[in-house]
């Protein structure tokens, strides 16, 4: 059970890094974006659709991350507030070709790529008004795939910054 805890804890502090990283990385030229590299111009159709509500982005991840060879996820609702953030964390390491995957299979279900970082690896998407980020293996502790996406709306911005 301490495993599990300990777990958890990496997780969650993985979370808050890749969260507050989201909130304060708008800006692509901030001192906070550094490091990120611009997605060349896609050539697929922008997203098109109805703005997805979060039991649409987390169907999203469940099916992508199934695709990919991932199996369940831990689903992430301790930090939603009022359907601002969508988060799923697989536990576990995965390899090159789950993540090529599980991007590929993100972009089929309307996710756009947008930019990349490399130390550490993360991929940063969008779809509607939400923004994601995917984080394999971080830097330190158990291995996670965590997949967090934000919706980047005012009022998620609003109650977002008052927790």
């Amino acid at each position: 059970m301490n495993n599990k805890v300990k777990a958890v804890a990496v997780v969650a502090g993985w979370l808050g890094v890749v969260v507050g990283g989201c909130l304060i990385a708008k800006d692509p030229e901030s001192p906070a974006a550094k490091g990120w590299e611009a997605e060349p111009a896609s050539t697929a159709p922008a997203y098109s659709g109805p703005d997805p509500e979060q039991a649409d982005v987390l169907q999203d991840f469940e099916s992508v991350t199934a695709s990919a060879g991932l199996g369940p996820g831990v689903a992430n609702a301790g930090v939603n507030p009022a359907g601002c953030v969508a988060g799923r964390n697989h536990l576990g390491p995965t390899n090159g070709t789950q993540q090529t995957e599980l991007l590929n299979g993100l972009v089929e279900h309307g996710w756009q790529i947008t930019r990349r970082r490399t130390d550490p690896v993360v991929v940063a998407l969008s779809k509607g008004t939400w923004v994601l980020t995917v984080a394999p293996e971080p830097p330190s502790g158990p291995p996670v795939l965590s997949l967090i996406a934000i919706r980047d709306t005012a009022a998620c911005e609003k109650q977002l910054a008052a927790r």
